[in-house]
């Protein structure tokens, strides 16, 4: 999973954030509230950058959308192996990528076996 390096900035800035509003007094309450939302905004930020990472990572270990592979599954299930797996040239990790080796491997056997069977 490729997480840009300077997301790791984000806690530090918070930091920085936090600990400048805890060295205040308590008497300016408008620079207390604007550290608040700035805390809230660097904490929502890094909140939203890793939900993506994440979301990327699931997507990457798929191969595509998640219901183009169910579709597939049930296909190859059904016996339906005419279908052709659209997945990137390089991709042979993926779900869909494995869905491929089991429809091809799939469609060997029962070659073979029409062959054998004459």
């Amino acid at each position: 999973m490729k997480i840009n390096s300077r997301i790791w900035l984000l806690p530090a800035i918070a930091a920085v954030i936090f600990s400048v509003g805890a060295s205040r007094n308590g008497s300016e309450s408008y620079f207390a509230i604007l550290e608040g939302v700035l805390l809230a905004v660097v904490i929502l930020g890094t909140l939203a950058v890793i939900c993506h990472a994440v979301v990327q990572a699931v997507l990457n270990d798929l191969g595509g959308e998640s219901g183009y592979a169910k579709a597939l599954a049930e296909a190859i299930v059904s016996g339906d192996l005419s279908m052709t797996i659209l997945k990137s040239q390089e991709d042979t990790a993926s779900l869909l990528a494995t869905l491929g080796e089991v429809k091809q491997r799939s469609a060997d056997i029962v070659s073979d076996t029409h062959i054998s069977s004459k």
